[in-house]
């Protein structure tokens, strides 16, 4: 019920008695009542809508991130490594700086499995991960190719990259200097680095990438441990040497 009334006052401002009527609105309120349990109705629903929309966003998320890293070590991928790749020869091209990209290669991986299991020769990959990621700046890329394999990509001016990626290669290959226990005597870690650039080196990230695997395998050859750019490669192919190219203490 809705009720409107008033006092009734004389001259003499004197309450002389109330007035007013009472309304039936039964129709009203169930209405209202309506409307209420509608809009609270909606709020819930948007709420769910919301709700859900945050978890399609974070499957996505998660899913792209699980399409584009590595499941053991959670750094970025083969495929999200090629990405990046052609991203960066991309602006090199239209910026004319220099691209460097390091092929990454462990020594007596495959001991360490043999010998302790794969549990270990994750846990070292895991380790050899984190090493990787100490050595970054925020504009650097290091990714798993797979195996036992990783690779370091940067950019920067024409005229130091070449420095750059010889120092970060020594960086490399001191970090990954590791020492893993075994029953018969330790098994000493180190990795072999290929180092390419662009575009000096190769005209593309195809060459580039092709480049940086031969030259890491030279060094392989050549007895491992060390780090082989694609000068020292083309000064020991005139020369007809085949001495090892650089290696660390």
């Amino acid at each position: 019920m809705r009720e409107i009334g008033g006092g009734v006052w004389d001259d003499t401002g004197k309450l002389e008695f109330l007035e007013g009527f009472v309304v039936d609105i039964s129709d009203r309120k169930v209405v209202e009542d309506l409307n209420s349990q509608l809009l609270l109705d909606l709020k819930a629903a948007n709420e769910e809508l919301s709700a859900q929309k945050r978890e399609i966003e974070l499957a996505k998320l998660q899913s792209d991130h699980s399409a584009n890293h590595d499941a053991l070590t959670d750094l970025p991928n083969r495929r999200a490594f090629h990405d990046e790749l052609k991203s960066v020869v991309a602006r090199c091209g239209a910026t004319g700086e220099a691209a460097g990209l390091l092929f990454i290669d462990l020594d007596r991986f495959k001991q360490v499995n043999d010998t302790l299991g794969h549990e270990a020769g994750d846990a070292l990959l895991q380790r050899v991960s984190k090493n990787l990621r100490s050595i970054l700046r925020s504009d650097d890329f290091v990714a798993r190719l797979g195996g036992d394999e990783f690779a370091f990509l940067f950019s920067g001016e024409p005229d130091l990259a070449r420095q750059k990626a010889v120092r970060v290669a020594e960086r490399i290959l001191e970090r990954l200097q590791i020492k893993i226990p075994a029953p018969d005597s330790a098994i000493q870690i180190g990795c072999t680095v290929g180092i390419a650039m662009y575009p000096v080196d190769a005209a593309d990230s195809d060459a580039l990438v092709a480049l940086a695997d031969r030259l890491m395998y030279i060094g392989k050859r050549n007895g491992r441990n060390r780090l082989v750019t694609a000068r020292e490669l083309t000064s020991q192919e005139q020369s007809g040497s085949r001495q090892p190219i650089r290696k660390t203490a």
